[in-house]
């Protein structure tokens, strides 16, 4: 009879959580990137996940909030930029603006979620400095809410 001990089987218990969680054949590519607030937005925060889906990325966002001058329903358009924030390029590599409407996470907060596709594989969106960017609808100046680096 083996016995274990109480760390023994912790240490088991480690090992079959990562071999259950360890990427496997059917397994996605996923990743988050933070973003950061722009000063029009201080005190909100967001985060963007990436996952790969063979020549495109799945890109889901969530926000904490925007300004309560923006108009309702949220409209927030999303671009892929080259370069860095702080350091885009002066055009959009990508933009992800088939579904513009962002849905309250629920009703009793501020926060907004959307979901995007990338028409770019996401090693490519790895490889190279990109940033994310989320902007409000030209009638509430086109102001950048949230900017994150992709990397």
């Amino acid at each position: 009879m083996i016995t274990f001990g109480r760390w023994g089987v912790m240490a088991v218990a480690g090992v079959i959580c990562a071999c259950a969680s360890a990427p496997g054949p059917g397994s996605r590519d996923t990743f988050n990137v933070r973003l950061i607030a722009g000063p029009q937005n201080a005190g909100q925060v967001g985060e963007a996940s990436f996952t790969a889906e063979g020549d495109a990325t799945n890109v889901v966002l969530f926000l904490s909030g925007v300004p309560e001058r923006v108009t309702r329903p949220v409209h927030l358009y999303t671009y892929i930029y080259e370069g860095t924030c702080g350091n885009l390029s002066p055009k959009p590599a990508f933009s992800l603006n088939e579904v513009v409407l962002a849905r309250a996470t629920s009703s009793s907060g501020p926060g907004f979620t959307l979901d995007k596709v990338a028409p770019v594989p996401l090693p490519k969106l790895r490889s190279g400095p990109y940033a994310i960017v989320v902007r409000t609808q030209a009638p509430d100046l086109d102001q950048e809410m949230f900017c994150g680096n992709i990397k």
